[in-house]
């Protein structure tokens, strides 16, 4: 009862606080049949920046993950997040963090509780995180590789 109570109130006051306005300058008053809109002796106000009540950060690695995960394996799959926390499930895949490498991270996918079946390379920039790379190692399951090992996979002394 107390989790929905906090939902409500959060709703509630988002939305009285939506209700203030926008986060643009009011508009200009038009110009009378005097030609201006400024008392003549006075210089124009230029408007002063109002702070974002709700920032847009830029794409999160779970963000990242969450669109990798759906154009990678399709289907019912779903990012469940850190393979540390995340519980097994139908088409559950996580992630883990294995290194950082040359300015970007590597993390080994799949499901949790099992083994990694494939490995992203990440970099966060000006817009967030993004999925840069990916490789699939050799495996019983999977075969051999069918790309070139990139040098971040390399880097990891996996080969």
């Amino acid at each position: 009862m107390q989790r929905i109570t906090r939902i409500v109130a959060v709703l509630l006051v988002s939305g009285v606080l939506g209700a203030c306005g926008t986060e643009q300058p009011p508009a200009s008053s038009p110009a009378g049949p005097g030609g201006s809109a400024t008392p003549s002796g006075s210089a124009p106000s230029t408007p002063t920046p109002t702070p974002s009540l709700s920032p847009s950060p830029g794409t999160t690695f779970d963000q990242a993950m969450t669109a990798w995960v759906r154009a990678t394996y399709r289907g019912d799959h779903r990012y469940v997040g850190d393979c540390r926390d995340a519980e097994p499930g139908r088409g559950a895949v996580c992630a883990k963090r294995e290194a950082d490498v040359d300015g970007g991270v590597v993390h080994g996918v799949g499901a949790p509780r099992s083994e990694i079946d494939a490995y992203v390379y990440a970099r966060e920039g000006a817009a967030g995180w993004r999925i840069v790379d990916e490789f699939t190692p050799s495996s019983e399951m999977y075969g051999p590789a069918v790309e070139p090992t990139p040098a971040w996979f390399a880097a990891l002394g996996r080969d």
